[in-house]
């Protein structure tokens, strides 16, 4: 029952995030781009829950700054995203 749950803004809670087929697809898309020889690697960024607000882990096969940068942009769109949220 987690009708009556809400936040410090007084909205109510979702008890859960809506599944994202797309994100399916777009993985399976960049793993066939690798296998076809067509990009030379993949970042893959998990983003979820922790104590502390927000972990990030990441795997990857190609040039590390280019790593860092992709994890550097999906951190500061969750902090944007994550203020936006915090202002209502």
């Amino acid at each position: 029952m987690t009708d009556n749950i809400v936040g410090l803004n007084g909205e109510p809670v979702a008890p859960d995030v809506p599944y994202d087929a797309g994100l399916v697809d777009l993985l399976e898309r960049a793993i066939s781009d690798v296998k076809r020889g067509q990009v030379t690697g993949v970042a893959v960024i998990c983003s979820g829950p922790d104590p502390t607000g927000f972990s990030i882990d990441c795997s990857y096969q190609g040039p590390r700054l280019v790593l860092i940068a992709g994890c550097s942009r999906m951190m500061h769109k969750i902090n944007v995203d994550f203020d936006k949220a915090q202002a209502r």
